[in-house]
């Protein structure tokens, strides 16, 4: 839930997060404007389009996550999020949430926000130390591993 706002409109914390890490390690202020223009997985890479270096991206967690989730705390859904979850449901279409973001959080907010009843599944990182997604694109492999391991048919 963190980053994009599918659900969850933490856009703007996202980015302060990051100006706040920007910071700490010493890197110019990107604002919310340049934050959307460069923002790409992997992680990495949007971490070095705006000047900032890869030893310090690795560490950068322990700085940004503690300071989004102060000001994602009380996020609101993203408009329109919750009556989508609920027409799934109604018309039996399992939802799953596919995130960068770590289980305990994710559920965190979903409780908070009476979400917890629309999402079937949450393929997320365990914790904070697995930080694979910062150095590549995994997430096409979970979900492909999750289709597979579920035998879902996916249009075939």
């Amino acid at each position: 839930m963190t980053g994009n706002g599918t659900l969850l409109a933490d856009t703007k914390a996202v980015a302060k997060a990051t100006d706040f890490a920007f910071k700490h390690f010493g890197y110019k202020s990107i604002g919310l404007a340049q934050y959307r223009k460069t923002f790409t997985v992997p992680v990495i890479d949007f971490w070095l389009t705006n000047g900032g270096k890869k030893e310090d991206m690795l560490n950068e967690h322990n700085i940004f996550f503690p300071e989004y989730e102060r000001l994602a705390k009380n996020a609101r859904t993203r408009a329109g999020a919750k009556n989508t979850l609920r027409w799934l449901k109604n018309n039996h279409i399992k939802a799953i949430i596919y995130s960068n973001h770590t289980f305990n959080e994710i559920h965190r907010q979903l409780k908070r926000l009476g979400l917890s009843v629309y999402i079937k599944t949450v393929l997320s990182r365990k914790d904070m130390s697995d930080q694979i997604h910062l150095l590549k694109r995994h997430k096409e492999a979970k979900l492909a591993d999750y289709i597979k391991n579920t035998n879902l048919n996916h249009g075939k």
